[in-house]
């Protein structure tokens, strides 16, 4: 009786599928053929999908089948009227292994594939490319055995895709998901009960015919790879974005505050070890409203841009992993310790004291002409929380030589600087320091300049707070010495003359944009009329959603130029600006307007050609 059941069952089949297809399965029923085997697990809690089953149906063999994948090769080419591509289908959910074949940006036969099922295509986001695959599979080693038959069959460079629903996984994370996904079926079948369907009615589906989608048919335009991710905006000028959104898959990145759920705004400055402190501010909106979080990183000076950008961007994923926590994303993270972790105090034998050394010589030459210039530098830094001190020395030399008619002219610019700066914490907002300053330049007539300015700074607003806003008011009084190469135009070769000057600057950063404006006024104390004023603003905003501003500009009012030489200059020291020339003022300036609009996400990493920008 057991064996009249089964032939009845291959009677259904060879009713229900080619002949080719059959033969196929028979040798999976009677030996260890092609067909793989569908191992029957105990029954899970997973409901039947039929989402494949209309393009391939595997027959039920046993009381109760559990299908693991569809996949068959029938050897023989389909036409457009027997099993037509689907595009853009219902993934089900979980992990899933495709076959990748083939890629084409318009719709093609069926009958490329040589009589594989089922075949399927699935559009690039935001492109018109469709990718084609060929079969699907909940375990990789029934992926491996397929793709050996389709590169039998003639395609090549096919290979294997993982997938979690329709986002595309690594090889590893696919390795974790089969651990669970592996032992739950795409479907279930139980006590099959085949019914009598004549051979001349044996066709498609029509409920398959219905779902094909027109050639003509738009594909709709969704970002399915991150459905309720975390939406966050970046505010950030030193990030490589690329990069980011490489590194931290698991949100959506937008291009408008008004649609993100978290605003980031990383800030820099110079550190006391030479690098640079980033600060990173987390703010919740929406659903995260007052959600906020404050996260610093210092770099080292021998970093690297790759080391420092891969730790600041592992102190996002940290800082984003409370907001991470409350998306359908959780279970991807997985929080591990790099190492033994060693607590010791830790002993620098610099005691906070940096040094750095830099040399850039530069040449260039063309019949007529050639330069050749040196620049060099060498710093010591020292900082703490309550002292600060910095040391500067700079040189610099130019030299540009002109040939023409057989005659040689030589043009030399250089310029020595000794900067030194001393400062010391007074509290949160006061500060006391000493500017002593010493230069020698050829544009600026000096054989010897020294500036000696004491001078104490009040911030409206705490230090603490100094990479978000700024608000500092600083005033110095001191002495100028002078010894002039040339005499100048007040027939002066030697002079000392004191001095004071007021400074002030804002800055503030937030979500809607950035404002930096500064001010300083100085004038000598034997004569008010010799004095400079300026005025310095760098503003951008984002007026409304996709429309951003930018402007700076400057301009100083200087009536204090004593160094300038006596005589005429020449026209080589006024066209190549070899010496300092007489002026009012000093005017600066520039805007930019930018408009950007279409998809607020703005996920899609694509390195090829660089960046037009």
């Amino acid at each position: 009786m057991r064996f009249l059941v089964k032939f009845e069952q291959v009677l259904f089949l060879i009713m229900k599928l080619k002949l080719s297809s059959v033969l196929v399965l028979l040798c999976g029923f009677f030996s260890a053929g092609t067909v793989f085997s569908q191992p029957s697990d105990e029954r899970n809690k997973i409901t039947e999908n039929h989402l494949f089953t209309e393009n391939f149906k595997v027959p039920a063999l046993h009381e109760a089948t559990e299908i693991y994948y569809y996949f068959d090769v029938s050897g023989k080419t389909i036409s457009n009227s027997e099993i037509p591509i689907k595009y853009n289908p219902d993934i089900p959910e979980g992990l899933n292994y495709r076959i990748q074949v083939a890629a084409f940006h318009n719709q093609v036969s069926p009958g490329l594939f040589k009589g594989i099922t089922p075949v399927y295509a699935i559009n690039s986001e935001g492109s018109d490319l469709r990718k084609y695959y060929v079969g699907i599979f909940r375990r990789i080693s029934d992926a491996k055995k397929a793709l050996t038959e389709v590169k039998e069959t003639g395609f090549k460079d096919s290979f294997i895709a993982s997938f979690e629903g329709s986002r595309q996984v690594s090889a590893d994370r696919a390795a974790i998901l089969e651990e669970q996904w592996g032992k739950i079926p795409f479907e279930r079948i139980e006590d099959p009960k085949p019914a009598v369907v004549p051979v001349d009615t044996v066709s498609l589906p029509v409920a398959v015919k219905e779902e094909i989608m027109p050639e003509t048919e738009p594909v709709e335009h969704r970002d399915t790879l991150r459905k309720g991710a975390l939406k966050i905006f970046i505010d950030c000028r030193s990030c490589d974005m690329n990069y980011t959104r490489q590194e931290i898959p698991f949100v959506n990145y937008v291009r408008d505050t008004r649609e993100a759920e978290v605003y980031l705004l990383v800030t820099n400055q110079p550190a006391g070890s030479g690098g640079d402190q980033f600060t990173l501010s987390f703010q919740g909106l929406m659903k995260y409203e007052g959600m906020n979080d404050t996260l610093t990183y210092t770099s080292n000076p021998d970093e690297t841009w790759a080391i420092i950008r891969e730790k600041k961007t592992n102190m996002i994923k940290l800082g984003l992993m409370r907001y991470v926590a409350r998306t359908p994303f959780f279970d991807e993270i997985d929080i591990k310790n790099t190492g033994e972790i060693k607590q010791h105090e830790i002993e620098d034998k610099w005691n906070n004291w940096v040094f750095e050394l830099q040399t850039s010589p530069q040449f260039n030459a063309e019949e007529t002409y050639n330069r050749i210039a040196f620049y060099n530098s060498f710093q010591i830094t020292r900082v703490t929380p309550d002292v600060k001190l910095e040391i500067n020395l700079d040189q610099f030399t130019n030299k540009q030589r002109y040939i023409e008619d057989d005659v040689t002219t030589e043009y030399i610019m250089s310029s020595k600087a000794l900067q030194n700066l001393f400062v010391k914490s007074l509290g949160n907002h006061w500060s006391g320091g000493l500017r002593l300053d010493l230069e020698s330049s050829t544009s600026q007539n000096y054989d010897l300049n020294v500036d000696f300015l004491p001078t104490i700074e009040y911030d409206i607003f705490p230090y603490s707070e100094a990479t978000h806003r700024q608000f500092r008011i600083m005033y110095s009084i001191g002495y100028e010495y002078s010894d002039y190469t040339d005499s100048t135009i007040y027939n002066m070769t030697v002079e000392g003359l004191f001095k004071h000057s007021v400074r002030a600057a804002y800055q503030i950063q937030k979500k809607w944009g950035s404002v930096n404006f500064s001010g300083s006024y100085s004038n000598y104390l034997d004569d008010f009329s010799r004095n400079r004023f300026g005025f310095w603003g760098y503003t951008r905003l984002r007026i409304v959603k996709g429309l951003s501003l930018s402007v700076n500009a400057g301009v100083t009012y200087t009536n204090n130029q004593i160094n300038l030489a006596k005589g005429e200059l020449s026209e080589a020291e006024r066209l190549l600006r070899l010496k300092q020339q007489a002026t009012s003022f000093y005017l600066n300036g520039g805007v930019s307007l930018s408009y950007t609009f279409g998809s607020i996400y703005n996920n899609v990493v694509n390195p090829r050609f660089g960046n037009n920008n």
